[in-house]
């Protein structure tokens, strides 16, 4: 059926990241308090994922959930670095065949190479069989598309170069490369490579303007599929200082082709921070490419999400946030993707002492192939979770 191919997908979130990048401040290393911090939880959740149907008359499944955050960090005047992995369990109570050992992991890196240049790294992995997984690990920003599928993985690396060329104007470099995989028989891989080049010019404390010039290039190994590439222009205005109202607007141009199939693609990127007496409002747009294992092909993507948090007195803290996206394939050959989706989440933490936390959960997400037979997957869930900070 034509939503269980649009469904198969964990998206890659490639394409041109220069929206994102063009519009980075340059932060400067400073120390950071040292140590290593061992959490476990224990949760469970409810989801009613349609892939989890265990027999006629019933839909989803309830989930035990068991997993354990050990976090390091480091600083030093010139250097500043965290990582941090997550292993966790889920055990279904009606579908055995899905129980697994799942693993995420997160490192960031920063260095002062001399006082007018810094290096940063950072690498997201995460290998999962977990059916009712939406958002998984950081994924840069980018949500993970529904899927019935098992055994996947994917890997975000990313490393950039900042030098100050004058007081005002300085040099951005980088290079990042995007990895997914669905073990299948056979497996289908998808992999995106991508290198920038840009200019940041400070004006006053407050402003900043951009641009940067990105190459990227698309992959789709064993599925019989040319790659693509695409180069792009991005400018960017940056405004804000720390504790106040800040935003980002970007805007460019990319040129995708593949053999003789040329397109142009206008791409862009918006995000507005507003802190309040006591909640604080976030919202972020994106239209970008990406490449989508699950089908194939190049595809323009659109993410738009907002969301508010706070304190609700000294011991316990809520966030509410809505999304919502689309996915259409823009070149010939591979698979042909056209979707949407919608959801939102309500989380809250209850802080019983330093030591001890309870939070909570509630979540769904509505996708719908908008091209073909309409079919849809809805996926509603619902976490409880202990938390105990071991050392």
């Amino acid at each position: 059926m034509a939503w269980r191919r649009a469904a198969c997908l964990l998206l890659l979130a490639g394409g041109l990241r220069g929206a994102e990048a063009l519009a980075q401040v340059p932060v400067d290393v400073r120390p950071a308090p040292s140590g290593f911090d061992l959490n476990v939880g224990l949760g469970m959740r409810l989801t009613s994922n349609a892939g989890l149907e265990p027999g006629a008359g019933s839909e989803g499944d309830s989930i035990a959930d068991l997993r354990a955050d050990l976090t390091g960090h480091r600083g030093s005047p010139r250097t500043d670095w965290s990582a941090r992995y997550t292993p966790f369990y889920t055990r279904y109570g009606n579908n055995g065949q899905f129980d697994t050992v799942n693993h995420a992991l997160t490192v960031d890196a920063r260095y002062a190479l001399t006082q007018r240049s810094k290096l940063t790294l950072s690498d997201r992995f995460y290998a999962s069989r977990d059916l009712s997984h939406i958002d998984g690990a950081d994924t840069t920003g980018d949500p993970v598309i529904l899927t019935e599928l098992t055994k996947r993985w994917r890997n975000f690396a990313d490393a950039g170069f900042d030098a100050n060329l004058t007081r005002d104007l300085s040099l951005q470099v980088g290079a990042s490369s995007r990895i997914e995989r669905f073990d299948l028989s056979p497996s289908v891989n998808s992999n995106m490579d991508a290198a920038r080049l840009g200019l940041r010019k400070q004006v006053g404390r407050q402003d900043g303007f951009s641009t940067t010039y990105t190459y990227s290039r698309f992959g789709f190994e064993n599925r019989g599929v040319d790659g693509a590439e695409a180069h792009g222009m991005d400018l960017a205005w940056t405004h804000g200082v720390p504790s106040r109202t800040d935003w980002v607007v970007s805007a460019g141009m990319s040129t995708v082709s593949r053999g003789s199939d040329r397109q142009n693609q206008f791409t862009a990127a918006a995000s507005l921070h507003h802190p309040f007496r006591r909640i604080d409002f976030v919202s972020a747009y994106r239209r970008g490419l990406g490449a989508d294992a699950g089908v194939a092909n190049v595809t323009v993507t659109q993410d738009l999400n907002a969301g508010v948090s706070g304190s609700a007195g000294q011991r316990t803290r809520l966030a509410v946030r809505g999304e919502y996206g689309t996915r259409d394939s823009i070149l010939d050959g591979g698979d042909r993707l056209q979707l949407a989706y919608a959801g939102g989440s309500l989380l809250g933490t209850v802080t019983v002492n330093q030591r001890l936390s309870i939070s909570g959960e509630a979540r769904r997400r509505k996708q719908t192939v908008t091209e073909g037979s309409g079919d849809q997957l809805t996926v509603n869930m619902f976490l409880l979770r202990l938390n105990i900070l071991v050392f």
